[in-house]
């Protein structure tokens, strides 16, 4: 078989200047900087030492495990490539291999061979035929240069060059030249390494503030659920009601601090998106106000100014907006203090802001006061208490909106007052948010199938919904709630996605494709990212609540829940 002879173009045929040479390693640079991912940049850079500096370029990545892993490989003819990917690197692994990249691993010197002649050939081939057809492919000028930048220690990888034949040997300052680009490829090969792990980190990291949120949502539902019924059974004695009013403020206070700290996460790693309308912040207001109405431990005088003032927002952050500044001003006021809320349209904007009597900012203070877990100094009793978090999501939110966010304060002792301005919503979209909405009526009685494996949970929900006079079945986990679903024939199946066994997806699938009247599925569940969502409507759930749910807002649900159901999965 004759010897393989690749010709290279002329620009390969002569040695670079200087200039030449300093434009190429810029050009490299730019190469290995353009991507984290190790198998992007090192093949980059193995397509432009091809063919100027070299007839064929390998790249391999030491992982640190003792493996050595074949990034890329390039050679002048694409005819070629993929002989060259066969046979580069797969020589006799007894061999001694004193030109090999391995050896250049090894030893952690680089090795260069101005010519290959056959005796190394057949002393490191792993068979005849592998011989011929190294042959074939050319051989002659090697050099392996260890990926170690002086800046790290080890050894992080091994770039090897080989021209053929018909080249002359490398000179000396084309090998100074690769000697820096495989220090500078050591370089990217650690940053993506660290990359990797820190991708691997984050993952672990999303994956336990779901788990996370759903382990502490569960209790918290079930704690809201039972407060609820305590309220539908009547007891109105003093002490009673008290203690009534203690746990639902205690149990309210708690789902926030869960929610901001799942919410902190996300905005942190961009993984928060909006769903924009319409929104008054006068309802909005009026709604957070409410929530607060006998629960007040403090007995503020909390006074509502407001106007209509439509913004385009997403009307779950807007109420998470105005509850941490409300949430900030009641646990900064002292007994008996004064807390205002006001929306107001100024030109082009409408401003929210809460202004309350309480405790104030020092003035060193108030630059750091939208800060992650930046707080004034704290008494040993923590009175008060709080992560420092709330502000910080007030202010992501808020330039989500596309607004702004500022805080005043003349000094400790003399309150605050936080401003949040946000772009008006265009006409056509004021217009038609300011049209009265349809209030639905009550909740007719259902049939509901609730599919809850927390027991707590599950009673709770089982005599709150007992109480407004609908008919409830409960099961555990999957298989008990197919076989009730059978029998019991519901309307509407509440069910959980962190069941043992089958999980809530496959199970709404399962109901779905039951024979018999649609049923209406609705998730329940602690698991609140975009997305889940996403996961409950491609599974067919027509609607996503997060624990712990507003009895409210769950009756609304169900009163909606009027149009007709999906259809059965076929």
């Amino acid at each position: 078989m004759a010897r393989h002879a690749w010709n290279p173009p002329e620009e390969a045929r002569r040695f670079m200047n200087a200039q030449e040479r300093g434009a190429f390693l810029l050009r490299a640079n730019e190469v290995l900087r353009a991507s984290l991912v190790i198998e992007e940049s090192l093949s980059a850079l193995t397509r432009l030492l091809v063919p100027l500096l070299a007839d064929w370029c390998a790249t391999d990545a030491w992982e640190g495990s003792g493996e050595v892993r074949r990034i890329a490989v390039a050679h002048a003819d694409p005819a070629r490539e993929a002989d060259a990917r066969a046979l580069l690197g797969t020589f006799a692994p007894e061999a001694e291999m004193p030109w090999g990249p391995l050896r250049a691993l090894k030893t952690s010197r680089f090795i260069y061979f101005p010519r290959i002649e056959d005796p190394r050939l057949l002393a490191t081939s792993a068979a005849p035929e592998h011989l011929a057809a190294v042959r074939e492919l050319g051989l002659g000028a090697v050099v392996c240069f260890p990926m170690a930048p002086p800046t790290l220690q080890g050894v992080h990888g091994i770039l090897t060059c080989v021209r053929g034949p018909g080249r002359a040997p490398f000179v000396p300052a084309e090998l100074a030249m690769l000697r820096t680009l495989a220090s500078r490829a050591g370089e990217a090969v650690v940053h993506s390494r660290l990359y990797r792990e820190m991708q691997a980190a984050s993952r672990a990291k999303d994956e336990f503030m779901a788990m996370l949120g759903h382990e502490l949502r569960n209790p918290i539902a079930a704690i809201t659920n039972a407060v609820r019924v305590l309220e539908q059974l009547g007891a109105a004695d003093e002490p009673t009601v008290r203690i009534r009013t203690i746990i639902a403020r205690q149990t309210r206070h708690l789902a926030r601090l869960v929610d901001d700290l799942l919410d902190v996460a996300r905005l942190t790693s961009g993984k928060i998106t909006l769903r924009l309308k319409p929104m008054d912040l006068k309802k909005i207001a009026e709604r957070c106000l409410a929530l607060y109405e006998g629960m007040d431990g403090k007995r503020h005088e909390i006074v509502l100014d407001v106007e209509s003032t439509v913004v385009s927002g997403d009307p779950t952050r807007l109420e998470q907006i105005l509850g941490n500044l409300l949430d900030n001003a009641v646990k900064y006021t002292p007994v008996g203090g004064r807390i205002e809320i006001s929306v107001r349209r100024n030109a082009d904007s409408a401003v929210l802001a809460v202004r309350d009597s309480g405790v104030g900012i020092a003035p060193e203070m108030l630059p750091h006061v939208f800060d992650l877990f930046a707080q004034g100094a704290q008494p040993l009793s923590r009175e008060g208490g709080g992560l420092g978090i709330g502000l910080t999501l007030v202010k992501r939110l808020a330039e989500l909106h596309g607004g702004t966010v500022t805080a005043v304060s003349p000094g400790p002792g003399r309150g605050t007052r936080v401003e949040v301005t946000f772009p008006l919503a265009p006409a056509a979209a004021a217009r038609a948010s300011a049209r009265p909405a349809v209030t639905p009526g009550a909740a007719p009685a259902r049939r509901i199938l609730i599919v809850e494996d927390n027991a707590d949970a599950r009673d709770a929900l089982t005599a709150l919904l007992s109480g407004d006079g609908h008919t409830v079945e409960v099961a555990g986990n999957a298989p008990e709630a197919l076989e009730r679903a059978g029998r019991f024939r519901p309307d509407v199946a509440l069910i959980d996605i962190g069941l043992p066994g089958m999980d809530g997806y496959d199970l709404a699938r399962r109901l779905r494709a039951l024979e018999g009247p649609p049923m209406h599925l609705v998730a329940l569940t602690g698991y609140g990212q975009a997305s889940d969502r996403q996961r409950t409507r491609e599974a067919g759930f027509e609607v996503h609540l997060v624990k712990p749910v507003d009895p409210e807002d769950l009756a609304r649900v169900l009163a909606e829940l009027d149009r007709p159901a999906a259809p059965a999965a076929s």
